[in-house]
């Protein structure tokens, strides 16, 4: 049967998570939404696993996307996915103008009741801006459908987090990228267009403000390029202009 593993790497191999192909009365687009949810959820379930075991050197999980036999490729299979279920991407994305993101429902596309969901982000060439940041309420799994760019993520805690310490990770199509909530973490495309489709469980309004929540010392990856003066006043401008923009609590 057609179908996608994830293949993430851990400490003494690579453990395999694999989804199958859930029927969907003919529409494959809507099939292809449907797989990439429940192979999310599953590897979010055993990422968290991989940390309570100490097989993760950090609070997240980097692998490979694989198609199995008869299985277009995920950028084909989205397209199936869009002609089935349109989707408008829509920028600025949490302040930044250079990312439009856009946002499918489990309980609007499959009529279920269930409260996870998959974005869409177009990260444009150059960003370099969107501040770490955590979801406190919700989990990721996030494949990169195109081009190229960095995840960039926190292994200490974000409540203690002093503007050092954040390990970068170049990824490119064919990767994914796996956390649980209350990881520190963002991501750049400072050379090509990235773009990402980042499963939600449970999945929030882009405008709730439950959504995320930025940590008391701020870091963009643009602070890397940046004498120590210079990274402290354009990550706090960073920061200003998302709280300024995000809903009061």
């Amino acid at each position: 049967m057609p179908g996608f593993s994830i293949r993430l790497d851990v400490a003494g191999g690579v453990r395999e998570t694999v989804g199958l192909w859930a029927e969907a009365k003919g529409d494959e687009g809507l099939a292809v939404l449907r797989v990439l949810m429940d192979l999310g959820q599953q590897a979010i379930d055993e990422a968290d696993r991989l940390v309570r075991r100490g097989r993760l050197k950090s609070p997240f999980a980097i692998g490979r996307l694989m198609a199995h036999d008869d299985t277009p490729p995920l950028l084909h299979a989205m397209e199936q996915a869009e002609r089935s279920r349109p989707i408008e991407l829509r920028s600025p994305f949490e302040d930044c103008e250079t990312i439009a993101g856009g946002l499918w429902t489990a309980d609007q596309v499959f009529g279920e009741a269930r409260d996870d969901g998959l974005a869409k982000l177009r990260f444009g060439a150059g960003t370099n801006d969107l501040p770490a940041h955590v979801h406190e309420h919700s989990d990721r799994c996030l494949y990169v459908l195109e081009g190229e760019g960095s995840f960039h993520a926190s292994p200490c805690d974000w409540r203690t987090f002093d503007g050092t310490g954040i390990e970068s990770v170049p990824v490119r199509a064919g990767d994914v990228v796996v956390f649980n909530r209350g990881v520190l973490h963002t991501f750049s495309a400072p050379r090509r267009d990235l773009v990402l489709v980042s499963y939600h469980s449970p999945a929030l309004a882009f405008d709730d403000p439950r959504q995320f929540t930025l940590p008391t010392c701020p870091w963009t990856p643009a602070s890397r390029l940046l004498p120590l003066d210079m990274t402290l006043t354009s990550a706090s401008r960073s920061l200003s202009r998302l709280d300024a923009g995000k809903p009061s609590r």
